[in-house]
């Protein structure tokens, strides 16, 4: 996957980097960017089965795609300038609990 300039989440084939699907999810960014502490600006993309997570830091957004589907399927306004993350599954609670 590749979240480019133009605001697409590129889905590329592993082995030959063909273009498989390109879901929009945000405007465009500007391209001459310095990361600094007080100012993140670089995204960050997780995948959790079917479901890719994309942070996009000028917007304070965290955007759900269904990568199989090509859809978005929620845009969380969280603030901020999200960057780095760690997507955690739920656990399901097993009656012995």
């Amino acid at each position: 996957m590749l979240y480019s300039r133009n605001g697409q989440l590129e889905i590329r084939d592993g082995g030959s980097g063909k273009l498989l699907r390109e879901i929009p999810v945000s405007s465009s960014f500007e391209s001459n960017f310095h990361e600094h502490v007080d100012k993140a600006v670089l995204p960050d993309i997780v995948m959790l089965g079917d479901r890719a997570y994309i942070t996009i830091p000028p917007e304070g957004t965290l955007i759900e795609a269904d990568v199989r589907t090509g859809k978005v399927l929620r845009r969380i306004d969280l603030g901020g300038q999200p960057t780095r993350m760690l997507v955690v599954p739920a656990r399901a609670t097993a009656a012995a609990d």
